[in-house]
């Protein structure tokens, strides 16, 4: 299996317009401020630091077209792909691991939400694998819950197990 990151355009182009169209003066502002300084600077530390200020300078709303993200997640997202697209397929996964271990635990949710679109050809199954282990319900609920990518990209034996352990938790949580 080759350990490429293709991502996959759909919906880029048109979730950043969405995005946009929703912002305020200031938030239009920063966002192409941020663009533009990542696209200058497309490493680890600059996405890191951008997906910080996320909640620091947008407002978290609802994205029209955009189901299941706010505005602040679909931002990080977007900041994802844009580095991981600046860097050579080859140095992605590790690229998305190590934002991936930065991140706070909502930086963590916005990549697994985006894994799917990051990574099209399965080359962050042990980065998805990683974040399968963890003990906050919420991070691993982003990669367990309408998410494509465990099934896309897991062998079957771990993909029936990370959509049978919220069960597991649920059942836990009631008795």
């Amino acid at each position: 299996m080759s350990m490429d990151v293709t991502l996959r355009d759909t919906g880029l182009a048109e979730w950043n317009q969405a995005l946009t169209a929703l912002l305020d003066s200031s938030e239009q502002q920063w966002w192409l401020q941020a663009r533009n300084r990542l696209g200058q600077t497309a490493d680890a530390n600059g996405a890191a630091m951008l997906s910080s200020q996320c909640k620091r300078h947008l407002r978290p709303q609802a994205v029209p077209g955009v189901e299941g993200r706010d505005s602040i997640e679909l931002a990080r997202a977007l900041l994802l792909a844009q580095v991981s697209g600046a860097h050579p397929e080859h140095a992605r996964p590790a690229l998305l691991q190590q934002l991936f271990l930065w991140g706070d635990d909502e930086e963590k949710i916005a990549l697994l939400k985006a894994l799917d679109w990051l990574d099209s050809q399965g080359a962050c199954v042990d980065l998805a694998l990683l974040a399968g282990r963890t003990s906050n319900s919420r991070v691993f609920a982003a990669l367990a819950l309408d998410n494509p990518y465990p099934s896309r990209h897991y062998p079957s034996a771990r993909s029936s197990s990370c959509c049978s352990r919220p069960w597991a938790w649920d059942s836990t949580l009631a008795g």
